[in-house]
C-alpha cells in the first residue's frame, strides 16, 4: 500500500514538472513572437482607486515604433499616439503635438499595452504555468519588477496554439490596476 502511494506521488511530481517545462518553453516562444511586428486590439479597464476607466485601443508595433489609436471612450476616439526610441507624438484631427521621450514609471491605461509588449519580449519572468482561460488552453506567464519602491507584477495568458494574448493584468503592490482583454488583428 505504501509503495503505491509513493508511486502516485512521484508520478504527480513528474507530471507537474512536465507542465512547468512546457510553460517555460511557451514563455520563450512568446518572447520571440513579441519581438516581431504585431497588431492588437485591447479593451482596457483601469482602476484609479476612486474611479475606473474603460478604454478600447488598437496597437501596432513595428521595428522600434508603436502606434496607439484610441477607439473608446468616444470623447477621445481617434487620438493617435506614436511612441519610439526618439520620443513620441500625439495626433488628433490633423494636429500633431510633440511629446518628447517618455520618462518616469507611472503606468497609464494608454501605455499599458506597449508596456506589456516590452515585458513579454524581454521582462523578468517569475512564474510560468498552463491553464484554461475562457475555455482556451493558455500559457500563463508572470513577470515582476520593482519600480520606485512598488512591486509591479504582470500576469498574461497566451493561447497555446497561436501565442495570441487572451488576457493580461497589472498589479501594483498586490492591487489590480490594469486589466486587458485582447484580440489579435495580425
Amino acid at each position: 500500500m505504501k509503495k503505491s502511494t509513493y508511486l502516485i506521488i512521484i508520478l504527480c511530481l513528474l507530471l507537474a514538472a512536465c507542465g512547468s517545462g512546457a510553460a517555460e518553453g511557451g514563455a520563450e516562444l512568446v518572447r520571440e513572437k513579441y519581438r516581431s511586428p504585431v497588431k492588437l486590439a485591447a479593451n482596457i479597464t483601469a482602476d484609479f482607486g476612486d474611479r475606473a476607466g474603460v478604454y478600447s485601443i488598437i496597437y501596432e508595433h513595428a521595428q522600434d515604433t508603436g502606434v496607439i489609436t484610441i477607439e473608446k471612450p468616444d470623447e477621445i476616439a481617434g487620438i493617435k499616439a506614436t511612441v519610439g526610441e526618439g520620443g513620441g507624438t500625439l495626433e488628433y484631427d490633423g494636429l500633431i503635438l510633440e511629446t518628447g521621450k517618455l520618462a518616469g514609471t507611472a503606468l497609464t491605461p494608454i501605455d499599458a499595452v506597449p508596456t506589456m509588449l516590452a515585458t513579454w519580449s524581454g521582462g523578468y519572468m517569475t512564474d510560468a504555468g498552463t491553464e484554461r482561460r475562457k475555455g482556451i488552453r493558455c500559457y500563463r506567464l508572470t513577470y515582476s519588477q520593482t519600480i520606485d519602491g512598488a512591486v509591479v507584477e504582470q500576469q498574461a495568458w497566451f493561447e497555446m496554439e497561436t501565442l495570441a494574448p487572451v488576457y493580461a493584468e497589472t498589479l501594483v503592490d498586490g492591487r489590480l490596476v490594469i486589466s486587458c482583454e485582447f484580440t489579435e488583428l495580425s
